[in-house]
């Protein structure tokens, strides 16, 4: 499956390169990349990591889509995006998690889910006493 995506190296070439065995199962952390790429580059490389062996994952994060997002959200993740936009590297893509989840089990996962950010702050942030929080959503899709 290596290829060209956007004038870059498909990642499947990229990791045959530094040595990465496709034939075993692997846990990829994807992070800090889907809304950068089209949504074309984002499905090719996850159709990639849901034709890995059993018991592979891939966790991501993403951006959700417009109108899902409340309005103080819609405000900040609009100056975000300006603001990368401005820097060269505009967000291309955001995400429906529902829809998200169903591409990604037509795509051969067994398993797909999304996670809000109060989930996630619940889940691991909860004793922090900086205040960190996350504000990103994250998806996790085994196979």
């Amino acid at each position: 499956a290596a290829g060209v995506t956007g004038g870059h190296l498909f990642p499947a070439q990229a990791l045959a390169e530094a040595g990465f065995r496709a034939d075993r199962p692997a846990c990829i952390c994807w992070m800090g990349v889907t809304m950068y790429l089209t949504e074309a580059a984002i499905m090719e490389t996850l159709g990639y990591a849901a034709a890995l062996p059993k018991d592979s994952s891939i966790a991501f994060d993403f951006t959700i889509v417009p109108g899902l997002m409340n309005p103080v959200e819609r405000v900040i993740v609009e100056m975000i995006k300006q603001h990368t936009a401005a820097m060269g590297e505009p967000w291309l893509s955001d995400f429906d998690p529902a829809a998200l989840r169903e591409k990604l089990l037509g795509l051969g996962f067994a398993e797909a889910e999304t996670f809000e950010p109060d989930v996630l702050n619940r889940r691991y942030l909860h004793r922090r006493k900086d205040g960190l929080r996350r504000g990103g959503r994250l998806c996790l899709a085994r196979r």
